[in-house]
């Protein structure tokens, strides 16, 4: 059991990290399509950790067995990038987005927004806008396109 969860863990800290598929703008092909190009983290990679558990029996089967290994993934995540907004809140970052590159922490420390080009067509007519990353698709529709929903 404690192999699960070290293994969650695991994947939870290359989810918050490292894993992003990549696509080539011109063509639209995944260029992180192998794992020369898909960064997956290795034993030596990952930091120490205990693991810790409580025992506590499902009352929604016979045997009480429930399962471990998405422990570690669920938690790992958020914790790993709540860990780095608190790092980083002295510049003023409230938020940044997974895989934290490197590079997404160096511009959120020198106060840079992330953008992102969206091509969307509506009704038949093809849009272009450059938008800040985490824009919900309602507000990019209502604030690029003149579509109120009326």
């Amino acid at each position: 059991a404690e192999g699960q969860v070290h293994g969650g863990v695991a994947q939870g800290i290359a989810q918050a990290l490292f894993e992003q598929v990549n696509y080539d703008p011109s063509s639209g092909q995944p260029i992180t399509a192998n794992l020369i190009d898909y960064l997956i983290p290795s034993a030596p990679d990952m930091p120490n950790y205990t693991a810790g558990r409580i025992t506590t029996l499902c009352p929604n089967n016979p045997l009480g067995a429930k399962g471990i290994g998405e422990s570690g993934a669920v938690g790992s995540p958020p914790a790993v990038v709540n860990a780095i907004v608190n790092a980083l809140s002295s510049f003023g970052v409230e938020h940044i987005d997974m895989p934290v590159t490197p590079e997404k922490v160096w511009r959120a420390m020198n106060g840079e927004k992330t953008m992102t080009t969206v091509r969307i067509t509506i009704n038949g007519t093809a849009q272009q806008h450059d938008v800040e990353d985490r824009t919900l698709l309602i507000h990019y529709i209502r604030e690029n396109s003149r579509l109120t929903g009326a």
